[in-house]
Parts: structure tokens; sequence; C-alpha cells
């Protein structure tokens, strides 16, 4: 079930998309709650990215500092400025904020967000319109849902935005929280659907204490990463591949992994160095 507020009722991504669409005369600022988390931050920069590729004038920012942790989410980004209050010639996209205090500055009182996009359902009322989709793991889903529907390929930079967010609000996948469209959505295909620079995509999880999960994907058929997971006592195919495995730690698993990758890689030609 889809939950909406104030004027408008999107009732699909498409909805949304086509409201998106009039905001080409805009000039917008892109901004989530402040002490900004993963997600927070992921749909801040992923938006702004796909707003910018639609001809809209956007960029991000967040009332609070980054905190250290997540600076390396920003660093570099030409389109972030640090604000604290909304600029006088600049409209508010709002993301990942259920109450209008938790934007700060950046929505002075008696003013109303353009558009919010968020997955929380119980929340304010605070901009002209909303799309808010409490099915979805995270607002990071929804930017992602975004960038499917139009059939962009995200920045490096975005798609590491958009996993980060998904994978924080869903503590690493073990939220089981994910809609069923996005299900079928692996991440190593985020990470590989991007503009440029990735030649093989890795996911690892821990299933259970002690029992470790490992996933490949590779555009480029010479990379074979069934040959990878084979090293390690796993399979597939040439393109997607991977393994499961049980060691006493984490650190154990890590370290026969990155042992496996490095071999795999200079037998591939993807680095040419034959020591780690």
């Amino acid at each position: 079930m889809l939950y909406y507020c104030n004027i408008v009722n999107f009732k699909s991504i498409k909805d949304l998309l086509a409201q998106i669409d009039n905001l080409k005369s805009k000039r917008v600022v892109v901004s989530g709650h402040y002490m900004p988390d993963p997600d927070c931050l992921g749909s801040t920069i992923a938006l702004t990215e796909l707003l910018r590729a639609q001809g809209i004038d956007a960029i991000a920012t967040n009332p609070d500092p980054v905190p250290p942790k997540f600076r390396f989410m920003v660093n570099g980004f030409e389109h972030w400025q640090a604000l604290q209050t909304l600029p006088e010639d600049r409209e508010l996209i709002s993301v990942d904020s259920a109450r209008r205090m938790m934007l700060k500055g950046m929505l002075p009182e008696g003013k109303s967000a353009l558009l919010g996009v968020d997955h929380h359902k119980t929340r304010d009322s605070y901009e002209q319109d909303s799309y808010v989709d409490e099915k979805s793991s995270s607002t990071s889903e929804i930017i992602c849902a975004l960038y499917q529907e139009l059939g962009i390929k995200p920045s490096q930079r975005a798609a590491v935005a958009m996993m980060a967010g998904m994978l924080s609000d869903t503590n690493q996948l073990s939220g089981g929280v994910m809609r069923a469209e996005l299900d079928r959505m692996d991440f190593n295909s985020l990470l590989l659907n991007v503009q440029t620079g990735v030649e093989m995509a890795i996911m690892v999880s821990e299933c259970e204490k002690g029992v470790y999960n490992a996933s490949f994907m590779t555009a480029n058929p010479a990379v074979s990463v069934d040959k990878l997971a084979k090293k390690l006592g796993g399979g597939g195919k040439t393109l997607a591949a991977g393994l499961r495995d049980h060691k006493a730690s984490a650190k154990d698993f890590f370290r026969s992994l990155m042992v496996a990758i490095h071999s795999h890689s200079v037998e591939v030609g993807l680095i040419d160095r034959k020591e780690i």
C-alpha cells in the first residue's frame, strides 16, 4: 500500500516521473534529514544526479555536517554544497524526511517543500506534492526504481550511494523488507550498470554465524567469474557465479576471498601485479 499526503497522490513511479518532468524550469535543492545516515545521503546524491540528467538545475546538501564515516559519499561530488538554509532563488525537494523539523533551516516556517520522496508512513504533511511508499526498504530503493524506470545508467557514485542507503536501512539485507520487484535486483547488477569503470562486482554477506555467501558478476565474458567461484568451492556461469563457505571468522573468510580475487584478477588480466 502506498501512503500519500497533500495535493497530488502519486500512485506509481511513472506518476512521480511525470511530476519530475514538470520541474525543468525550477532551480532546486535536494536535502534529507539532519544527522544524515547512508539512506539520507544516498537518496540525496542519487536523486540530485537523476534530476540533473533530466535537465533540472539541482544541487545536494544537508543541514548538518556529514559524519566522518560517511564523507566518502560526498567527497569530490561537484554538486554538493554545505548549506544550512534554503537559498532564496531555489525550492526544496526533500528525501527520507518524515518531519518538517528534521530539515532544520532548509525549510523556513510558512514555506512548503516543492516535492517529498520518502518511505516512512507516519509523517508530517509539509510538501506541495509527495510520493511515500512504506513498502520500500529505504528512500534509496525508491530512487533506484526511478533510474530503472527511466533506463538511465547511474554514475558509479550514484550506484554506490544507493547501495549504501539500501544496505544501511535493511541492516545489510537482514531485515527482509525489500520490495518484491526489487528483490530480483542484484546489488552487483546495480554496480555493474554504471557509466564507467567496473569490471567485476562482488557482494558478500554472512547468512548465519560462520556461514558466508559471496556472489560475483561481470559484464565482460573474459573475466569469467565462474572460475573465480570455483577457486573457493563455488560455481556458476561466466557472467554470474557464487559460493557459500564456512569459516571460523569473517577475517578468515575475507583473507581467503581476497587471495582468490587477486589470483584470478592476475590470471584474466585485470591487474598485472603478482604480489598482494
